[in-house]
């Protein structure tokens, strides 16, 4: 999410240090082996990826060092920082967020975070739009909880609608962390406008800024 964000509204800066853009690349790793508030490839929460990113600068792929220290492969791009200024739930508050909302959101400002929970034919996902068998509160006409259990979280990059048996089916396009071999290169179209398995519960952004020294 924050990648992506960086590429919508710093391309002229980016442009400045990489011949190729697409070769611009924040490191997972070091979250992943250096943050103090997530777990690492124990679990976390995709909330506080941000948060780190607020208290220590984000590195980029071609700067991991080791013990978490930040090395250049190239110089010059150690004239760049990147940092969060801002982040949190879109709507304000967890449970806040709607189909509405989220399309302002990343409409303004670029991809957002969803989270889920999956159940056994998610990871099976090959093609179409995606909506799980399995019973929830909607499908058993209940009413919504106060909290809905979540444990993968997916980056919303856009929206559409297919046309499936004559009927029109509206669908977020999602990307997941799996690589390209898993569902369409890398992505899935998931059911919209119903909070299906929570994912229109919570819903994260993270403001990035660029700076130059």
């Amino acid at each position: 999410m924050l990648e992506a964000r960086i590429r919508k509204f710093y391309p002229e800066i980016l442009k400045k240090y990489y011949k190729n853009p697409k070769e611009f690349a924040i490191s997972l790793q070091h979250v992943l082996d250096c943050s103090v508030q997530n777990q690492g490839c124990d679990g976390g929460y995709s909330y506080l990826v941000s948060k780190y990113y607020q208290d220590v600068n984000m590195v980029l792929k071609n700067c991991e060092g080791l013990n978490c220290q930040k090395k250049c492969q190239d110089p010059k791009l150690e004239d760049l920082d990147f940092g969060v200024t801002d982040f949190g739930y879109v709507g304000g508050a967890y449970g806040n967020c709607n189909e509405r909302k989220i399309m302002e959101e990343v409409y303004k400002n670029g991809p957002i975070v969803l989270s889920l929970e999956p159940d056994y034919s998610f990871m099976f996902y090959k093609s179409g739009v995606y909506q799980s068998p399995t019973n929830s509160w909607i499908t058993n006409k209940t009413k919504k909880p106060e909290w809905e259990k979540v444990d993968h979280s997916m980056v919303l990059v856009g929206w559409g609608v297919d046309v499936i048996n004559g009927k029109s089916v509206k669908y977020w396009l999602l990307q997941n962390s799996w690589g390209g071999n898993w569902g369409e290169n890398g992505y899935m179209r998931f059911i919209r406008g119903i909070d299906h398995l929570g994912i229109e519960s919570i819903c994260e952004y993270g403001k990035p800024v660029l700076r130059v020294k």
